[in-house]
C-alpha cells in the first residue's frame, strides 16, 4: 500500500496536463457594439474527440478578477468537439441578444460576478485570460489583441493549434460567431484551382486537338469519400450570337482529393474560345474557387482574309481606310489581326467577327454619310496608320505575326 500511495501525484499531474490540451479559448469578444455592459462574451472548446468535460469548479479570470462559472442553459458539460459560451454575468436580466444566435445544443455559461474580471473585458488594453479548473491548475490561457473595430471579435484559426498571435485573427462575421464555426476555421471540404490551374497551349489549328492539363487542389482538411466531378467548358469569345450556350468538351467523376491529369479535348473552330474547368461536389464549402478560365486562340491554317480595297487620297476632313474582305466559308473573328504600312502597325484588339463573304472597312475615325458604312462593317482603330499619298506599302499581319498578305500601292493607282 505504501508503494502504491507514490504513485497518486503522477496520476493527478498527468489527469491535468490532459485535461489542459482538452479545451481552448476559441474567440474572444470584448468591444461590444450593442451593449458593451451586457454582451461581452468568451467561447470555449473541447478540442477531445471522446471526452465530455465537466466544468464545476471552473474559474475565469483575466488581469485584474476572478469569476466563478455557473451554468446558464445546458448545464455544466461540454460535449467532445463542442462549443460553450460564457456570457456576462448582467446578461440575463438585460438583453437578449444571443437568445436566437447561439445553437440550443451549446452550452451556456455565465460569470458569478456582473461584469468579466474586474471591470469588464478592456477595449484599450490587452489581457491575459485564463480558464482554470477546480483545483487552480490553468486549462487554457490567451493575450486577446486590441484595435478591432466594435462588434469584431478575436477568433483562434485552426483549434486544436497553438495560441500564438498567427492562430488568431479578427472574425470575417460582426458579432462574432458565439456557438458557431468560426469565420476565420479552415473550411473542411474545399477543392478548387489555384490561378495555375489549367495550362494550355499558347495556340493551336482547327482540327488540331487541345491538349490540357488540370491540376485540382484541396484547400480544406479533409477528403470526403465519394467522387467528384470535373467539367470543362467552352464558349466561343467572338461569337455573334451573345445567346449561345457553353460547349461541353470534357466530363469526368474522379475520386475525392487533389488531382492532376492530361487529357485531349475535341478540335475547335477558328477564333478566341474561352475554356472554364469546374469541379463540383455536393459538400464543398467554398464555391469561389471552383472553377478557372483562360482564354485559347483557335488558327485556319488556310486564311481567306485579305485586303480588297485601300483608300489613301482622301480631302482634309474625311479619314483614310483600308477595306478587308473574307473569301472563306466561315466566319473569321478579327482580333489580334493587325494592318501596317512601312512605319506604323495597328492591332485589332476588341471581339470583331467577319463573317464568310462580308467586308470590314478599318479606319480611325467615322467615315462620311455618303459610304453607308455601319457599326457592323466599319472598325475603327484610333492608332491607324497615316498612309502616304505617294505610294505606301500596306501589310495584313495574321494573330501570330506572320504576313499573310502585303500589297504596294502607289498614286499612279488612281
Amino acid at each position: 500500500m505504501k508503494n502504491a500511495g507514490r504513485f497518486i501525484p503522477i496520476i493527478i499531474l498527468l489527469f491535468a496536463r490532459t485535461l489542459c490540451s482538452q479545451v481552448t479559448f476559441s474567440e474572444i469578444m470584448f468591444d461590444v457594439a450593442t451593449n458593451e455592459y451586457h454582451d461581452e462574451f468568451v467561447e470555449l472548446f473541447n478540442l477531445s474527440y471522446k471526452d465530455t468535460l465537466t466544468i464545476t469548479g471552473w474559474t475565469f479570470s483575466d488581469s485584474a478578477g476572478v469569476d466563478g462559472l455557473v451554468p446558464y442553459r445546458g448545464g455544466t458539460k461540454i460535449s467532445p468537439r463542442s462549443y460553450a459560451v460564457i456570457l456576462d454575468g448582467s446578461y440575463a436580466v438585460n438583453s437578449l441578444t444571443y437568445e436566437q444566435i447561439i445553437p440550443d445544443t451549446v452550452t451556456i455559461l455565465t460569470i458569478t460576478d456582473n461584469s468579466f474580471g474586474k471591470n469588464g473585458l478592456s477595449n484599450t488594453v490587452a489581457e491575459s485570460l485564463s480558464i482554470c479548473d477546480s483545483s487552480g491548475n490553468v486549462l487554457c490561457r490567451y493575450r486577446y489583441s486590441i484595435g478591432n473595430p466594435a462588434g469584431i471579435s478575436d477568433e483562434k484559426i485552426d483549434l486544436d493549434g497553438d495560441d500564438s498571435e498567427v492562430n488568431w485573427g479578427n472574425s470575417l462575421c460582426e458579432g462574432g460567431t458565439p456557438g458557431w464555426r468560426n469565420s476565420l476555421a479552415p473550411r473542411l471540404i474545399d477543392f478548387g484551382f489555384e490561378d495555375s490551374g489549367m495550362t494550355l497551349p499558347v495556340f493551336s489549328f482547327t482540327g488540331d486537338s487541345i491538349p490540357v492539363e488540370i491540376v485540382l487542389s484541396m484547400f480544406g482538411q479533409q477528403a470526403p469519400a465519394d467522387s467528384l466531378l470535373i467539367q470543362i467548358f467552352s464558349c466561343y469569345e467572338d461569337d455573334p450570337d451573345p445567346a449561345a450556350a457553353d460547349l461541353l468538351l470534357f466530363e469526368r467523376w474522379f475520386p475525392s482529393g487533389p488531382l492532376y491529369f492530361l487529357t485531349q479535348l475535341p478540335p475547335l473552330a477558328t477564333g478566341r474560345h474561352r475554356l472554364t474547368v469546374r469541379v463540383h461536389h455536393p459538400m464543398d464549402e467554398n464555391r469561389d474557387n471552383d472553377q478557372l478560365t483562360a482564354n485559347l486562340d483557335i488558327y485556319c491554317r488556310d486564311q481567306s482574309l485579305h485586303i480588297n480595297e485601300i483608300k489613301f487620297l482622301v480631302p482634309a476632313d474625311e479619314p483614310e481606310w483600308i477595306e478587308l474582305v473574307n473569301t472563306g466559308t466561315e466566319g473569321i473573328p478579327l482580333r489580334g489581326w493587325a494592318v501596317s504600312d512601312l512605319t506604323d502597325t495597328v492591332r485589332i484588339d476588341t471581339a470583331a467577327y467577319l463573317g464568310a463573304g462580308e467586308f470590314m472597312v478599318i479606319a480611325g475615325d467615322t467615315l462620311p454619310d455618303y459610304y453607308r458604312t455601319s457599326s457592323q462593317n466599319l472598325l475603327i482603330l484610333r492608332n491607324f496608320p497615316v498612309l502616304n499619298d505617294a505610294g505606301d506599302e500596306i501589310s495584313l499581319i495574321d494573330p501570330l505575326g506572320s504576313w499573310q498578305e502585303r500589297i504596294t500601292y502607289s498614286r499612279d493607282w488612281l
